[in-house]
């Protein structure tokens, strides 16, 4: 008696349906047929491959597109910019004050846009020439408290960070990830409060989940999907609260790169805890 193993095979029927036939033989002298109908599920794969493919194809071009289109606005902005310089040059004498302060306006207004131009530029490049490395973010939060050291002294603020561990990723992503979230914590506080961040990580079955707590003004309940988008401001009074709005936003989508998840969860006028994930590798 010859023995024959469990085998299977592609089947098409006259109606061009697709199917997978397997064959187990339970005996000499018997085999077990069963079969699986797969047409739905090889048209389900082929849709999904192709809407992946038109995603990273639209992904591309608006990328594309962003950096066109801010490099290119740049230019117009550089006119109003010295224009504005040859009017406080050269015929400030001749303003009055309402002249004064339109001319104000207009250098205030122009030096926004330059920041939300580079801003986009900034943000439509996250993601590209990514190099993955091993991160020590000891190391790297101990670089971003040397850099802010100026904001912390200035506040009497303190940055308490725990044993942190190395993870595979793109160094500067992790670095502008932490750095932004830090700052914002130390930003967003309260007159004379003492601004105090804690960050720290739990270890999870294939991610490492951390938090960056921060003791600040905080968030309410209907914004808190609305700071993640791009240049969703809260506080538009930039004499208490400067930003061009893209900070979250781009750890939104340093966080998505990295294949992870971030969210905050916060009391207004308590503090919030911004949460990430990122998987191991």
């Amino acid at each position: 008696m010859i023995e024959v193993g469990e085998f299977e095979f592609s089947y098409k029927d006259h109606a061009m349906r697709s199917y997978i036939l397997k064959a187990t033989p339970l005996s000499s002298d018997h085999v077990m047929i069963t079969y699986e109908y797969i047409s739905e599920l090889k048209k389900v794969k082929s849709e999904l491959t192709q809407k992946n493919k038109d995603l990273k194809e639209k992904n591309s071009s608006l990328e594309e597109f962003a950096y066109i289109a801010s490099h290119d606005l740049q230019q117009p902005l550089n006119t109003i910019n010295g224009f504005v310089g040859i009017f406080k040059s050269k015929y400030l004498d001749l303003l009055d004050e309402t002249g004064l302060k339109c001319l104000n306006y207009i250098e205030e207004a122009s030096n926004r846009l330059r920041n939300m131009i580079l801003g986009i530029l900034e943000h439509s490049r996250l993601g590209t020439n990514i190099v993955v490395t091993t991160v020590d973010l000891n190391e790297t939060l101990d670089d971003i408290v040397k850099d802010l050291q100026g904001i912390i002294t200035k506040k009497e603020g303190e940055v308490r960070i725990g044993n942190l561990p190395k993870v595979e990723g793109c160094a500067i992503g992790l670095r502008l990830l932490f750095q932004n979230l830090i700052e914002n914590g130390l930003k967003y506080q309260k007159d004379n409060n003492k601004p105090i961040i804690d960050i720290s990580f739990e270890e999870k079955e294939g991610s490492y989940l951390f938090h960056i707590k921060d003791n600040g003004i905080g968030i309410q309940e209907e914004h808190k999907d609305k700071i993640f988008q791009v240049f969703q401001r809260l506080h538009t009074d930039e004499t208490i609260y400067k930003g061009s709005g893209l900070g979250l936003a781009n750890c939104q989508k340093i966080v998505q790169l990295c294949g992870g998840k971030l969210w905050v969860e916060s009391v207004y006028g308590e503090g919030s805890t911004f949460s990430f994930t990122l998987p191991k590798k």
